[in-house]
């Protein structure tokens, strides 16, 4: 029997745009009908198994004050490894950038290979031009940086007072 994408879609429970990819590279076969829509035989799988369904794997959440630079916090391990394991059945952020500053993409991918719903609660409604992105992430990183910077200084300045403070004594 074929079927429409949006059946075989919630069949599979992947997303429409999943099957097109995969029909792309060959993943799984698909017939055009004469107005060119996708249709999808589902008793020809190749190795293509429906995913459990997301209400019996709990929902997973993660917020993060700041997320900055570090992807060595230890929630953001924890989350790695239990989507990993499959427990979720979906990820949600208040926004994007509370998961990662940079490299989100790499765990919402992780997400889609093991068929964990991401849902963002607070998409910006409008574009932004690339300049008043890159402005928030510019100010995000300026303070990390400078603090290594000094932070490294002031040990460097703690050795010479000590050093000092041992050559005023030995006088």
């Amino acid at each position: 029997m074929k079927v429409s994408i949006g059946q075989a879609a919630q069949e599979l429970g992947v997303s429409p745009e999943t099957l097109r990819r995969w029909d792309a590279v060959g993943k799984i076969e698909v017939e055009r009908t004469p107005a060119g829509h996708r249709r999808y035989d589902l008793s020809r799988r190749h190795g293509l198994v429906p995913r459990p369904r997301t209400a019996s794997r709990p929902t997973l959440a993660y917020a993060c004050v700041w997320s900055g630079l570090n992807d060595n916090q230890q929630g953001l391990q924890q989350l790695i490894q239990r989507i990993g394991s499959g427990v979720g059945g979906g990820l949600e952020l208040r926004h994007q950038d509370r998961l990662l500053r940079f490299g989100s993409e790499l765990v919402f991918a992780l997400c889609e290979a093991y068929n964990i719903e991401v849902v963002i609660i607070n998409q910006g409604k409008q574009p932004v031009s690339c300049a008043a992105e890159l402005a928030p992430d510019v100010l995000e990183i300026s303070p990390v940086f400078s603090a290594r910077l000094y932070g490294s200084r002031r040990h460097k300045h703690r050795k010479v007072r000590e050093a000092l403070g041992e050559a005023a004594e030995q006088r």
